[in-house]
């Protein structure tokens, strides 16, 4: 190394300037507490212990380098890296609130007792930008030769569906469990809602009652008619009787005056004239009845009629009411179909809550879902694109993605979506890419990085800045190291 001038002690003093073993060390520490917030803050608990392990191991390397910051880094160490360890072992959230925060406390206690510059910043201003992306800028000279810039992500996935029931019951069946695999359409669970079951029995009576009240008002209605038809034929009778009872009445009324006119002659005595009296006034009796029984018929058939149009509305008033219970015996029905708990689509059983005999209440502030059913064959990586980077990044944009959690895995892809506005919180642009899986490998949850494939920066210059947005603690622990 031509560079390297004076006597071998001045050399290994250069060599180690030029290394920054310690600074490397504490850059390492400070990314890796970054990503322990954001798992822990989504309860991620295999990478969260993951960037624990790397914490110690990098502290560890940090001593061997420095050894005058051993007795500060080992309190570190022995007294609050464990109880992350064991919150994260029992898979306690509380608790492991709880220990960041110690744990946060803990560094800046060391950085104090170094006499080293720190951010006074309390951990939970911290939590609340955890997820949102920093630019974190390398010292010069680091080389970037593709001039790639990474943003975490984590994996989702392509359809989740929380599932509620919308009735009160017991859990009566129960026909899958976590982790299988459904098909759409098919039953998870059956309820046990009896009085829901007795009020369509019920309802079901009611619309048997109304259809039997319908037949009978129709029957009626037929008579009703008949007896109209019979009612203007009796009148039609009666019509033709007065008529014939008032042809008969003046063919007697015409004979008397022509008997009257014999006896006047004398050509007859009276006692004819007398005959012809009685006939005349027979006759007109006869008449009147006639016209009487005209009226009697003519009222029938008025009755018969009115008769008629009460049935008709006595029809229409049993259908009604028949469509009504056949409409509440439909409402029943379709509630009772809540019982069954179907699943939305393909996919697989990522939650189950219930078991059979467990009662269901529909008034809680905040039910829990019965299920939980994702689709998996297919997952989208979501990704939070800082504010900088937004005009670079549209759907179509390629990169490559890697997940921590499967060493082997790496992928090629395009985003697909992108959103149209920035979190008015955390400055960035969410975005997701699809990914196939068909092996299942990639589980909802697991953490992402995407790499976004840059251009070299102008004039060919390897050496400029290189940017990787992660969590923005790595760069508050870098400028404290």
């Amino acid at each position: 190394m031509p560079w390297l001038k004076g006597t071998p002690d001045e050399k290994f003093a250069q060599l180690e300037k030029h290394l920054r073993g310690l600074d490397v060390a504490m850059a390492e520490v400070g990314y890796r507490y970054g990503e322990l917030l954001i798992a822990a803050k989504e309860r991620n608990w295999d990478y969260a212990q993951y960037q624990t392990e790397k914490i110690e191991h990098s502290l560890r390397l940090a001593i061997e380098r420095r050894p005058k910051r051993a007795k500060s880094a080992e309190l570190f160490l022995k007294g609050d890296l464990p109880p992350v360890t064991t919150a994260l072992k029992n898979k306690d959230g509380r608790k492991l609130d709880a220990a960041v925060t110690q744990l946060h406390n803990g560094c800046v206690q060391c950085h104090k007792n170094e006499n080293v510059l720190y951010f006074k910043e309390s951990v939970d201003r911290i939590r609340m930008r955890s997820l949102a992306p920093t630019a974190l800028p390398l010292k010069a000279g680091e080389k970037n030769v593709n001039g790639a810039i990474e943003v975490p992500g984590v994996v989702e996935a392509a359809e989740e569906a929380r599932l509620f029931t919308r009735i009160p019951g017991f859990i009566q069946k129960v026909h899958v469990s976590l982790g299988d695999r459904v098909k759409k359409g098919q039953i998870l669970a059956e309820l046990s809602v009896p009085e829901i079951e007795a009020e369509l029995k019920q309802k079901s009576a009611v619309v048997t009652q109304v259809d039997a009240e319908v037949d009978l008002a129709r029957r009626t209605l037929h008579f009703a008619e008949a007896a109209i038809v019979l009612a203007t034929a009796q009148v039609e009778e009666g019509e033709a009787a007065v008529k014939r009872a008032q042809a008969n009445h003046e063919r007697y009324k015409s004979e008397y005056e022509r008997l009257r006119k014999l006896l006047e002659s004398k050509a007859i005595d009276k006692q004819v004239l007398d005959e012809g009296v009685h006939k005349l006034e027979s006759a007109k009796a006869g008449a009147a009845e006639a016209e009487a029984k005209a009226k009697a018929a003519k009222a029938a058939r008025d009755g018969s009629l009115a008769k008629r149009d009460m049935m008709v509305a006595e029809v229409n008033v049993t259908t009604a009411r028949r469509d009504v219970a056949k409409a509440d015996l439909q409402r029943v029905e379709a509630v009772l179909q809540f019982a069954k708990v179907h699943a939305p689509f393909d996919g697989v059983i990522a939650m189950q809550s219930i078991h059979p005999g467990a009662l269901v209440r529909t008034t809680d502030a905040k039910p829990e879902p019965l299920f939980v059913v994702i689709r998996v064959d297919r997952v989208r990586i979501a990704i939070k694109i800082p504010e900088a980077m937004v005009s670079t990044v549209k759907v179509g944009t390629p990169v490559l993605i890697r997940v921590p959690a499967l060493k082997a895995f790496e992928s090629e892809g395009k985003v697909g979506r992108v959103a149209v506005a920035l979190d008015p919180q955390t400055r960035t642009l969410r975005a997701e890419i699809d990914l196939p899986n068909a092996d299942g490998r990639l589980l909802p949850g697991m953490h992402a990085v995407v790499t976004f494939k840059g251009p070299e920066p102008m004039g060919g210059n390897k050496n400029e800045t290189h940017k990787q947005f992660t969590s923005a603690d790595q760069l508050r622990s870098v400028e404290g190291a």
